[in-house]
């Protein structure tokens, strides 16, 4: 293969420039490992071109930068390689022999592994026509030829701070969409508290404002229905001595000296509402 052929000439020249480069090569889908040393730790981006120049300019500028870089000469080889350890970005020739840019990026958006890997094109054609095709196929970004280094590494940057943002985000959603799965399933253990406490927030006889958290209402609720502590516990999901924490609060703020005295001025204030004993 002319590329790994070209690399090989270069020598130590290469082998030094290139610290964190995992080259692929067409011939038996085998591949050179052009250094010795550690990888990088910071974002991988795999670049797809046959033209052994390009990618040699683009592998140093990357490498110098801090990224761990990897290549492929065809599209085939990017596809397989991109599956078997996804890259964060993709930087991809569109004019190849074989599978074109194109077509690569078409491939890479219908696996669902892969789909949203960022791919910025690169290429040296300049019609109009083509740029909206490229971002057809799902490209983000293009640049074009002859390559610009600072511009290279500056979109990089800048698909890779999106492309974390986006998947941090994400990460909170989910976390969001848990965190209410959660709260919703153990509120569904006892009855909405909208039924039984009809508000958390009472004035006393001397004017003091008396504000219940909803769990000092919670355990109020419960104890209106004769619950002890070890099953408030259990249904409110937390331990014993939060229970007695929560019923201290209550107690406190409603200038009272037992539980019993802090239930029945919670009642007269219509925060909780008094229930007969249950079983559940």
């Amino acid at each position: 293969m002319i590329l790994s052929g070209t690399l090989a000439k270069r020598g130590h020249r290469a082998s030094c420039r290139f610290k964190s480069l995992v080259f692929l090569s067409d011939r038996d889908g085998m591949r050179e490992d052009i250094s010795e040393s550690a990888k990088f730790n910071g974002a991988s981006v795999l670049v797809v071109d046959d033209n052994p120049q390009n990618v040699e300019l683009l592998l140093e500028t990357l490498d110098d930068e801090g990224f761990e870089v990897r290549a492929a000469s065809s599209g085939p080889i990017a596809l397989n390689e991109a599956k078997n350890a996804p890259p964060d970005l993709i930087l991809l020739d569109i004019m190849m022999p074989g599978m074109d840019g194109y077509e690569v990026c078409q491939a890479l958006k219908a696996d669902e592994r892969l789909q949203q890997i960022p791919v910025i094109f690169v290429t040296s054609l300049t019609d109009s026509t083509e740029k909206v095709k490229a971002f057809a196929a799902g490209g983000v970004d293009y640049v074009t030829k002859p390559i610009d280094l600072d511009e290279v590494v500056a979109r990089v940057r800048c698909h890779l701070t999106i492309s974390k943002d986006r998947d941090q985000l994400e990460s909170a959603k989910q976390a969001l969409e848990a965190a209410m799965l959660a709260q919703a399933t153990r509120l569904q253990r006892y009855e909405p508290v909208s039924a039984d406490m009809p508000s958390a927030h009472a004035v006393n006889d001397v004017g003091e404002d008396m504000q219940l958290t909803e769990r000092e209402r919670e355990c109020l609720y419960f104890l209106a229905r004769g619950h002890r502590n070890d099953r408030i516990a259990e249904k409110m999901d937390i331990t014993v001595p939060t229970v007695n924490f929560h019923v201290a609060n209550a107690r406190k703020k409603l200038n009272s000296a037992t539980r019993e005295q802090a239930l029945a001025v919670a009642v007269s204030l219509n925060l909780v509402s008094p229930h007969a004993s249950e079983d559940d």
